[in-house]
């Protein structure tokens, strides 16, 4: 027979409710994201993302890649979020610096060089367990030169990914 206390304790932890008031996004400093991308400059299905929390703040530097002969794309990137809410499921904005390397196919290994800065919104779920989806859209200036002409042009970029806080 099941005591009030023993009842109380198994309701809670079906609930996954705890006395601990502290926000699920105090629960590490450091994440890291599987983030495919896709946007001007192509896909990029190979991406991932490091980051440093403090307070809502989350500092972070990915590198992205297209692993295809004669088409390749490369990209490193540094950006920031701002988390809009310490909740599980937290809207944020973002801005991003990023450069890519395109290989130009049939051009004897020419290459153009794209860089970037982006801004945007996005939102990110958390589980207690630490495990994160993330997805965002951003805009912005981009530089294109190479084997085309120097030209600018607008930067549309999604990126969505899955990763873990630790």
């Amino acid at each position: 027979m099941l005591t009030a206390s023993a009842l109380l304790a198994l309701t809670a932890t079906l609930a996954n409710v705890d006395d601990d008031r502290e926000p699920p996004r105090a629960r590490g400093p450091i994440a890291a994201w599987f983030e495919p991308r896709a946007g001007s400059g192509g896909v990029l299905p190979l991406g991932i993302e490091l980051g440093v929390q403090i307070s809502r703040l989350m500092i972070t530097a990915g590198a992205a890649r297209l692993p295809v002969p004669n088409v390749a794309r490369t990209l490193f990137a540094v950006g920031a979020r701002f988390y809009l809410g310490d909740d599980k499921v937290a809207p944020y904005l973002c801005t991003e610096f990023a450069g890519m390397t395109e290989e130009i196919d049939d051009t004897g290994g020419r290459t153009n060089r794209h860089r970037f800065g982006v801004a945007g919104a996005g939102i990110e779920v958390l589980w207690g367990s630490g495990v994160s989806l993330t997805t965002d859209l951003q805009l912005g200036p981009e530089h294109v030169e190479g084997y085309v002409d120097p030209n600018w042009r607008l930067a549309a970029w999604w990126r969505g990914g899955i990763g873990f806080h630790f």
